[in-house]
């Protein structure tokens, strides 16, 4: 159960913090959206209310290259799970735009958790994202990171300014993962 609020109870503060304590006050932390310990990059969109992220590590040692890279979202009904600042999330594997998994991310006063329900990536190599409490990550550089999405056209060119005529040799090809910071309508 969920209670916002005093807890009904209008009475002495004694009231309030032992009627909280007993039924599990959620916290509502705030989302902060940015780069937690150079693995995920975490998004929040004020106006739909997702929640979004790109998970992406790789092996520093010198043996064969490995790499894990998923992109996640907030599922939009129901978007929390009762009772905690957990929001339910799908993944996706780089590369495949369909939904390769679930879980879910807490999100904590200093960071987040993030759990999956079953491996489905390289991911696990790396990470403990299937483990009994998932895989926890501080904030370590913040960002305003509106969304995390992934390039559905063959080709998406990279422009130097929103004018037609800046269009660069760069380019972003099928199911490749980005993240948002600003968008300009211009």
């Amino acid at each position: 159960m969920k209670i916002r609020g005093n807890c009904i109870a209008r009475g002495a503060l004694t009231i309030i913090i032992l009627c909280t304590s007993i039924i599990g006050f959620s916290q509502n932390y705030a989302v902060k959206t940015g780069n937690y310990e150079e693995t995920i990059d975490l998004s929040f969109d004020n106006k739909s209310g997702i929640i979004s992220g790109i998970i992406a590590r790789s092996n520093d040692d010198n043996g064969p290259r490995i790499s894990c890279s998923l992109i996640f979202k907030s599922v939009e009904h129901p978007p929390k799970i009762a009772g905690f600042d957990r929001y339910a999330i799908d993944f996706r594997n780089e590369g495949d735009s369909a939904i390769a998994g679930h879980g879910y991310i807490e999100i904590k006063n200093d960071g987040v958790i993030v759990k999956c329900f079953g491996i489905f990536s390289n991911c696990q190599n790396f990470l403990d994202l299937a483990g009994e409490t998932g895989e926890s990550f501080t904030l370590t550089t913040p960002k305003p990171f509106i969304s995390a999405n992934i390039i559905s056209s063959t080709k998406a060119y990279v422009y130097k300014t929103t004018t037609d005529t800046a269009k660069t040799k760069m380019y972003l090809i099928k199911n490749n993962f980005i993240s948002i910071l600003t968008v300009n309508d211009s």
